[in-house]
Order: C-alpha cells, then structure tokens, then sequence
C-alpha cells in the first residue's frame, strides 16, 4: 500500500513540474517573443512612442526614408526634395517584387533626377499626416539582424522649420505609394530614353 501511494505522490509531483514548466513557458513566449519567435524588444506592457504632430498649414520640403535589412531585396532608399520654384526631384533605390529588378533612380552624378508631380507630392504629405507612425527607435545594438527602417520628413511653416522622425517599421501603405511614384517616374525615363 505504502509503494501505491509513493508512486502516487511522485506522479503528481511530475504532472506538477511539468504543468509549473509549460506556465513558465507560455509567460516567456507572451513577454519577450513576438509571434514570429523573434525577441520582441517592446513587451506589450511597454507604453508606445508618440507620433510627431503636424500643422495642417505645414508643407512637405524634403522626405526621405532609409532601410537596411539583413536581405538586399529589403533594403530600399528613397530621397524626395521640394525645391521652391520646381516640380520636386527624386532619388531611389529598391526591388521591384513584381519583377525581381532593381529600380534606381536619380543615383547616378551625370543623370539628372526625375521629377514628381505636385499632385503626388501633396498625396505624400496628406499620407504622412493621416498615417499616425510611430516615432523612430533605433534597433537595439545586441540584434545584428534587425531591420534599421528611418522615414524623415522636413515640414516648414511659415518661418520656422520641423523636423520628424518616424519608424518605417510596418508601413506597408507608404512603400507601396512610393513605389507607384517611382514606378511612374521610371516609365517617364524609359519613354524619354526610346525617344
């Protein structure tokens, strides 16, 4: 009887190590793991970073957006410059998806920038004032492999000048806007280069 009730107490001494052992777990994997597996270096309990306020009478003057990624397709720059009397000029470098290419633009010393149109540039302004981005963090310096994404963008109002720094992390709808301005400035310099 004294063996029954031994082996007894160590079966449930086992299950309750094991079941103590999964709680633990599940409280690591909801704390510092995001749900990819990856260390996630805001826990949900951490407070978010404000978003930069823009004037509604600011205008857009220079917006550039830089990422570094551990693949070269994630890596992608984006430099657009209003100037005051002209149509804004623009300087990229990206993947295409579409069509594995790498589209760059306005990168070379003897080629003169391409030009953007108004109507697209206030589309860029009006995007960045609605979007809500998160302020820029830097990846912390113990991650090696993390993605480094920095979205600036100079807004003047009358006088005075602002500068905001944002997180490109997660701004699908952004990269996607800028890819079609691209895209079309890229078509424009095609048929320019046929002709």
């Amino acid at each position: 009887m004294k063996k029954r009730v031994t082996a007894a107490v160590m079966i449930f001494l086992v299950l309750a190590a094991a079941a103590g052992f999964l709680l633990w777990l599940r409280y690591i994997d909801r704390h510092t793991l995001d749900r990819d597996g990856m260390e996630n270096p805001f826990p949900p309990d951490a407070e978010p970073e404000e978003t930069q306020a823009v004037p509604e009478t600011a205008e857009l003057a220079s917006f550039s957006w830089y990422q570094n990624a551990m693949s070269y397709g994630d890596c992608f720059t984006f430099e657009i410059q209003a100037a005051q009397q002209s149509a804004p000029t623009l300087r990229c470098d990206y993947t295409d998806w579409e069509t594995g290419e790498r589209i760059t633009l306005g990168d070379d010393a003897d080629e003169a920038c391409p030009t953007i149109s108004p109507e697209r540039w206030t589309e860029l302004a009006d995007y960045l004032r609605s979007a809500g981005l998160p302020a820029y963090r830097p990846p912390e310096p113990d991650l090696p492999d993390a993605s480094d994404s920095r979205i600036s963008a100079e807004w003047r109002d009358g006088g005075g000048k602002l500068t905001c720094a944002y997180s490109g992390a997660g701004a699908n709808g952004l990269l996607e806007l800028l890819q079609d301005i691209a895209g079309e400035a890229y078509g424009r310099k095609a048929e320019e280069t046929e002709e």
